[in-house]
């Protein structure tokens, strides 16, 4: 049976004109009706849309939004990020992009990757490297768990190195053992039936 809207529940999207439950809206302080007045899809587009420009006028600060998923990943950790954007920024720009523990850049990364990404059989090992890689490849760990993020506390780790250590190994540990995580998981995986190395 057909039940007509209730339109004190929906609002239509200044963007798309299409009318929409007021859960699609984000909270806005400035709205007349405490919302955005573009929907959550639209917004998200819009602002990729502008992130992508930046990117391609060179003005896109890549440090804004690594440091806020630093602060969410805090957050979740039960710690604080014990720098600012700005000093995250000097910090993060100030280190090589290679990974700490097994010595691996962004470029070693992307093929491995790749390979992980598209593999689309049932193997446990493989599928569970694909979990890893929800993160940017080159991420910032601390060095002591128990500690804050602070300048002192962390280093640029690769998302490998980071899930594998996750709160088993030691900083100590992990810089013994650092070598081998990447090649042991190309060795482990590479014959898997599915899964193409070359």
């Amino acid at each position: 049976m057909w039940t007509p809207i209730d339109k004190n529940l929906t609002k239509i999207c200044r963007t798309c004109n299409i009318r929409k439950l007021k859960t699609d809206f984000y909270a806005s302080p400035s709205g007349k009706d405490g919302l955005s007045p573009s929907c959550k899809t639209c917004t998200k587009i819009k602002k990729q849309e502008r992130v992508e420009e930046q990117i391609k006028a060179g003005t896109f600060d890549y440090n804004k939004p690594r440091y806020k998923l630093l602060v969410k990943k805090a957050a979740k950790e039960g710690v604080v990020v014990d720098m600012s954007q700005d000093e995250f920024g000097v910090w993060w720009s100030s280190i090589e992009n290679v990974c700490y523990y097994c010595k691996h850049t962004h470029s070693d990364i992307i093929p491995l990757r790749e390979k992980v990404e598209a593999y689309e059989g049932h193997d446990i090992a493989i599928n569970r490297v694909k979990s890893f890689f929800t993160d940017a490849d080159i991420v910032a760990s601390r060095i002591d768990l128990t500690r804050d993020y602070h300048e002192s506390n962390v280093i640029k780790v690769c998302v490998i190195c980071k899930n594998v250590r996750g709160t088993f190994f030691l900083h100590e540990e992990m810089e013994s053992i650092g070598k081998m995580v990447f090649l042991s998981l190309v060795e482990s995986i590479k014959n898997v039936n599915g899964f193409n190395e070359t």
